[in-house]
This record gives structure tokens, sequence and C-alpha cells, in this order.
């Protein structure tokens, strides 16, 4: 992993806690929030509740008043005329009436259908048998049809005896019509239900059947006893925040409720909280990108630079320079290290080739030395046949060694060979070195490589002693021997090395491993110091040398004797 991805990563790291501090802050601002809608609906209820009550609160004060006038009920057209100019002033009730104990009716603003008993009703038991002011149930009035809430509380004579009830019809469209008018959050739905839990009345007055539903889910859930806040999912996939709060006038009870759709409330927190993590990704994103720019800028440009110029010191290149970076920065310190390292190598390596090249005159010099007192030996009279075979084998060989030399000296090389020079020419100078009646062509097919000098001597002086068995064994007297010798690059890294000619072959039991030739022993053993595998086929006529190399021969020596 680069070091510009790593800075980038860090950053990275570096600004998840930011991140996780933002989220933490929206989520509890959004807790905080939901909280805060509660408590707002928990207020919304009391002061519904308040309205309601005071409602309440008025019609007994005024059924109180109603039940004090002198004409009830002994004068039925003066009472009634009373009771309807009170209905008509107070638009909130749609009728008046008093029922004796017996169920008939008194004093009522509308016409009664003759038998109609109410003795089974809510609000006519209540009031007698407690003596208190009685809210009744939600219903449809029998004679009008229209939704009702019967009000009402025991009427005495003048001398205090219970003789019946007096009652106003609440009319539940109007009451929501008063308390409405009051400062409600537009996302509030209000809503009364009676003491079963029935809805009186809602608004706004759209999706009744919705707020039914939530009325009916929050009225099981609710204790009654005191303002309280509390979820419904009555309405598939809009959960409701309900607040409800209890009414209780004399004996009577209502329930008000406030429903406010969660989601919906809550739409503008998420949004702030999803602006807030969306800004909180850009700056991550932001100082990633500022922290990707910068490393480029300031730390993997001149490092890039740096390692550019160390890679083609790497391949020889001696004479690129660092770069001039700024002296005061680490870079610049750094190149300038660098810089006084590469001097001080440049001056090892001049010195180092000047010993090398000192050293390869010197074995230059010896091996002629060496191979001038073979050939003196050779020449002296006692010397035996055999002997002088010997010797002028062992020249010869010393003479390709200095040939080798002095081709490395005259190249001025030091540390790699390129081979395929240095096999033509050993090649040549092998083949017209040796005195006989066989003359060699030879034909050498080379791909461009570099060897260390270990490796590339090794292979010439194997491709010396194969060209020495070749004019030995291969050819009669007075033939023109065609040689070829081939390195080719394998597919996998490695390399072949091939030597043929079209002589008259090895004999029929040759086996390498058997043999007691000086020639071949040193073929071989050239073979494995190279790391190979040295196979022999038979051409037909002729013989093939096969060298198969591994790809690590092209690895630089980094001994002292690399060169020699």
């Amino acid at each position: 992993m680069s070091l510009r991805r790593r800075l980038a990563i860090l950053v990275g790291i570096g600004m998840t806690p930011p991140l996780l501090l933002v989220m933490i802050s929206t989520a509890r601002w959004q807790i905080h929030h939901e909280d805060d809608l509660h408590a707002s609906a928990i207020a919304d209820a009391r002061l519904l509740a308040t309205e309601v009550t005071q409602v309440m609160n008025n019609t007994r004060d005024t059924l109180t008043i109603m039940s004090k006038f002198p004409g009830v009920p002994s004068d039925e057209a003066a009472c009634t005329a009373y009771f309807k100019s009170v209905v008509d002033s107070l638009p909130i009730y749609r009728e008046a009436a008093i029922v004796d104990t017996n169920g008939n009716f008194h004093c009522s603003t509308i016409p009664i259908p003759p038998g109609l008993k109410v003795t089974d009703r809510s609000y006519f038991k209540e009031p007698l048998d407690t003596g208190k002011f009685t809210i009744g149930t939600f219903t449809k009035g029998r004679v009008t049809g229209e939704d009702s809430i019967h009000l009402s509380m025991p009427y005495k004579s003048p001398d205090g005896t219970v003789t019946g009830i007096i009652v106003l019809v609440l009319n539940p469209n109007r009451m929501g019509e008063d308390l409405v008018s009051l400062p409600w959050h537009p996302r509030d739905r209000i809503m009364v239900v009676d003491r079963n839990g029935a809805l009186v009345l809602t608004f706004p007055p759209d999706r009744r059947n919705e707020a039914a539903a939530i009325a009916t889910d929050a009225f099981k859930k609710a204790n009654w006893q005191a303002p309280e806040s509390l979820e419904s999912d009555a309405v598939p996939n809009r959960p409701q925040i309900v607040s409800v709060a209890p009414v209780s006038v004399g004996s009577g009870r209502l329930g008000v409720m406030v429903a406010v759709d969660r989601d919906a409330a809550m739409a503008d927190s998420w949004n702030f909280a999803a602006r807030n993590l969306a800004a909180a990704l850009a700056a991550i994103f932001l100082a990633i990108a500022g922290a990707w720019i910068a490393t480029h800028l300031l730390i993997t440009r001149p490092i890039r630079a740096l390692v550019d110029v160390a890679r083609r010191r790497e391949a020889g290149d001696s004479l690129v320079k660092f770069p001039d970076l700024r002296s005061t920065a680490e870079f610049g310190q750094l190149s300038a290290s660098l810089t006084r390292m590469s001097a001080h190598v440049d001056d090892l390596l001049a010195q180092k080739a000047l010993l090398l090249r000192e050293l390869q005159h010197r074995v230059m010099n010896s091996l002629n030395l060496l191979s001038s007192m073979f050939d003196i030996q050779r020449r002296k009279s006692e010397t035996t046949a055999d002997t002088r075979a010997q010797l002028a084998s062992a020249r010869n060989r010393v003479v390709a060694l200095g040939t080798i030399y002095r081709h490395l000296y005259n190249n001025d090389v030091v540390d790699t060979i390129e081979v395929g020079g240095l096999l033509r020419f050993i090649g040549a100078e092998s083949a017209n070195a040796y005195e006989g009646p066989v003359k060699l062509k030879l034909d050498v097919d080379v791909d461009p490589l570099m060897l260390s000098g270990t490796n590339a001597i090794s292979l010439a002086m194997l491709t010396h002693e194969l060209i020495m068995n070749a004019i030995k064994h291969a050819y009669g007297e007075g033939e023109v021997g065609a040689v070829t010798v081939s390195l080719k690059r394998k597919p996998d890294g490695g390399f072949v090395y091939r030597f043929a000619d079209r002589g008259r072959g090895l004999p029929p039991d040759f086996k390498i491993d058997k043999s007691d030739s000086l020639g071949v022993i040193m073929i071989a053993a050239t073979a494995r110091q190279l790391g190979g595998t040295l196979t022999i086929n038979d051409l037909s006529p002729g013989t093939e040398f096969v060298l198969d190399l591994p790809a690590s021969l092209q690895e630089t020596d980094a001994g002292p004797g690399s060169a020699g």
C-alpha cells in the first residue's frame, strides 16, 4: 500500500471521531425533539381539557339558572319560550327540556313524540342517583338524528324536592368550532371522547375514521388519572404521539386528546440530521481529498523524484543527479544526503573499476605467461607425444581464458557483460586458434542479454570446450565443420543454451557421467556451476548439447570476483 493511501486512511480514521460525535449529537437532538413533541402535546391536551371543562362548568351554571325560572315547569308555554331563548342565544346547545321522574318531557324546545321515554339513558338516571351534574354519552338523537351529548342535572321544586332532571343537548360540532379557534399548532389533531371512548368531535374534520381508530387505541392505553403522553400505531405506517387528559365535572366525565403525526412532526428533525450527516461526510471526503492532493504535492512527488533517481542509478545511470529540493525541509536534507552518498559511491565504483581493470590486466599477463610456459614445455624434445597433447590442451584453455580477459579489458567491462558479443568473440578466437586441417563455420544466435562476469565467463569457457570437442571429434581431416551456438530466453524467464554440430556424432555407448575426458568433465562441471540441466541429443548426423538454465542466471554477482 502506498504512503499516499496510508495517509488518506489515517485522515479518514482521524475524522471518524468527529463524525461519531455528530451522529451522537444528532441522535440526542432527535430524542430531545421527540421529547419536546410529547411535552408540547401534553401542554396542548391540558389546554384543551381546560377549555372543555370550562364549557361543562358553563353548562352546569346555565342549567342552574334555567332551573330557577319561575314558570318552570308549571307554565309550559312560558317555560318553553324561555328555554328556546336560551338555546337561541347559546348556539353551542341544540335543545333543552325538563324530564320528570316518570320520564315525561316538559318545556322541550323541540316537539317530543308521544310515548318517548328516556328513563333508560344515563343522563336521566345518573343525576337522580347521584344528585350531581352529569355528562351523558355520545349518541344520535332519537328525535333529531343529530350527534349529541346530553348534559343534565337534578331539577328541584321550590321546596327542594327532586322532581326530575333539566337537560341541555350539546352540539359537538359547534363546540368543535369554538375549540379550534384557539391557537393550536397546525400539526395537532384535537379530539374529544365520551366516557366510553366514542369520538365526540375531531379537528381537522377530515379522515375521521383515522381519528376514531387513534382515539379508540389511545383510550384503551391511557389510565385517565392525569395528563399523559403515549404512542399509537392505530394508523398503519403512521405512528402517532397522543396526549390525553381527563375532564371531570360533577359525576360526568369526558376525555380530550391531541394527536401528532410523529413522522411528519419529526421530518424537519430528520432532514436536519441528514444534512448534518451529509455535511460531516462531505467534510471527511474533503479532508481525505485534501490530504490526497497535499500528500501528492508535498510528499509523494518529492519521494517519487528521489526514488526515480535511485532506480536509475541502480540501473547503472551514474550521471543522473538527485533533485535539488529546499535544504531546510526534510526531503531537501534527505536529497542532499543521498547526493553526498551517491557521490561517495561513485568514487568507490571508480576505484573498483580501476582496481578491476588492473586485476584484469594482471590476470591477462599471468595467463599469457602461463600459456608460454606450457608451450615451452610442449616443445622440449624429451616430452612424450601424449604429454605434448595434454600440454597443448592446457595451453589452449589458458589462451581461451586470456582471450576472454583481453576482451573484457579492451571493452572496459567491469560488472556485467553483453553475452552475445562475448560468445561471438570467443567462438571466432577459439576456431582460429587451433592448428590443423579442420576449419569451423561458426553461427552464433544469442538474444540480447547482460550477465554477470562469472556467468558470462563460464558460458564462454563452455563454448570454448564444445568448439574444441567438435574440432577434435566431430569432423575429419579436410572437412569444413558447421557449428551453431544459440542462447534464447524462455517464456518462464529461464534460458536455453544450444551447441550443435553436424559431424560424425558420439559413440553409441557414450555416457557423459562415465567419460574420463577432461574436456567432457569440464563441460559437465560448467553446466552444474551455472545451475543448469545438460542434455545431449543425437541429430543424425551431428550432436546437440542443450543446457536448460534458470532465470537466476541473469542475477548480478555481488562478489569482488564478478568479472574474473
